[in-house]
């Protein structure tokens, strides 16, 4: 039978404030009746002035709008309090995520048309003051009005067939996008890479949340693809699971099969620890029965063709964590060669390896991409960038580089719209080849 100490002990981990949890929870209740009572509010308003079925177009939306408001309550304490979904809960997640996601566009649009319109009215009312009017008129309305009131109503009802847009958009996340994973290529010269090791290949995953997927099969197609690939190294750059070492066993089979010429190595993310000492040993264990290489603060010289290759893994800081202890991952690196670094949070590069450590390569995860972006014109932007100064992709200053993975997996709502799920493949390049 289930019971609460992994959300306890998750609450210790957030510093012992349970409020924390506790505020996340309200400002989500919150947020989700007012979404309900905007959106709701001007559908009423529609249909009572078009003159429609009451009965049949607004009461079953207020019913529906209490039982999604409960059911969404329901998915955010299963998984916050259990690490993942169980079926009934994957099932209530999505549900949920379809009835709100898609109303977050038509409320902005809502709420900016109210602003414009309390606007309009403000001036108008400054107008008269200033100006007052001499001419009085009566109520009846004037033949010019008509062709304004027919071209609002007629773009009042154009703008509620517009508003099944966002719920496609987000089916198609859900359904689609959400496991639709993309291979992105990366080639890097890096300084001290030495010419032997020219054209090595090293591929990324990060933030599996093995809690996340309803079964083995996203994992599966993940295997398939680095199969494909055949990259020289893996690496895994942290969150395994999302709260318990146990969900690990919808992926373990297929973290099993990863397979590289010169190994799979990995590193811890801040989920990783959201569970007992016990059970963070436990899931250490686990992980390491895969055959994946769990670097914790520790590093591995990796000789190839009368070279070699420097892997260092950090454990987690960031994030309300301080874990990683920088100089002793890299004590034993060889100092004659690249050094690539894998660590979880990319708010590590700036704090401790830029201009700081010799790190070439720094490998992190953690953003997700923000799983919900759009892209214009070449750009890709995201609500992640308002977090986290480097949140996905390539960066770099003079010689040092940091990639920031878009994870396979998801937290919250399993939905992605317009950031796919990332495999990073990188080509490293000898300036000296």
């Amino acid at each position: 039978m289930r019971h609460s100490s992994t959300f306890i002990h998750y609450l210790i981990y957030m510093h012992t404030d349970s409020n924390r949890i506790l505020y996340f929870l309200l400002f989500t209740m919150v947020f989700q009746a007012l979404l309900d009572f905007a959106v709701l509010k001007a559908w009423i308003y529609f249909v009572r002035k078009q003159q429609l079925s009451e009965k049949w177009l607004i009461q079953p939306f207020i019913y529906l709008a209490g039982f999604m408001f409960t059911a969404g309550l329901y998915a955010i304490w299963e998984r916050v309090t259990y690490g993942n979904y169980s079926q009934l809960g994957f099932i209530v997640q999505l549900s949920v995520s379809v009835w709100y996601l898609p109303k977050l566009p038509i409320a902005l649009f809502l709420i900016s048309k109210s602003l414009i319109h309390f606007f309009i009215y403000l001036y108008n009312k400054i107008i008269s003051f200033i100006k007052p009017k001499y001419e009085i008129s009566d109520n009846t309305e004037s033949k010019s009005d008509l062709p304004v009131r027919s071209r609002r109503e007629f773009l009042s009802k154009v703008g509620w067939s517009a508003a099944s847009i966002p719920f496609i958009i987000t089916g198609d996340g859900l359904f689609r996008t959400v496991y639709d994973f993309r291979v992105y290529r990366v080639e890097l010269v890096l300084n001290s890479l030495p010419a032997a090791l020219d054209g090595i290949t090293i591929a990324q995953l990060s933030d599996i949340h093995s809690g996340s997927f309803p079964d083995n099969k996203p994992m599966k197609e993940v295997l398939r693809i680095l199969q494909e690939l055949k990259p020289d190294i893996i690496t895994i750059t942290g969150d395994y699971v999302n709260f318990k070492p146990d969900e690990l066993s919808v992926t373990f089979n297929e973290l099993a099969q990863l397979s590289a010429p010169l190994g799979v190595y990995g590193s811890l993310g801040n989920h990783d620890h959201y569970m007992t000492g016990f059970q963070h040993a436990l899931l250490k264990n686990t992980i390491s029965k895969t055959g994946i290489q769990l670097l914790v603060n520790d590093s591995v010289n990796i000789p190839v063709h009368n070279a070699s290759l420097n892997i260092a893994a950090t454990d987690n800081t960031g994030f309300n964590q301080h874990f990683a202890h920088i100089d002793k991952a890299i004590s034993k690196c060889h100092t004659d060669t690249s050094t690539i670094l894998l660590a979880h949070d990319p708010t590590f590069w700036d704090a401790e390896i830029l201009s700081k450590k010799p790190i070439d390569l720094m490998l992190a995860g953690h953003t997700h991409g923000g799983q919900i972006g759009i892209h214009i014109a070449g750009l890709e932007i995201s609500p992640a960038q308002f977090v986290y100064k480097r949140w996905a992709g390539l960066y770099n200053e003079g010689h040092q580089y940091l990639y920031v993975n878009r994870g396979i997996g998801t937290v919250g709502p399993p939905i992605r719209i317009g950031i796919n799920p990332e495999i990073t493949l990188f080509t490293l390049r000898s300036k000296i080849a």
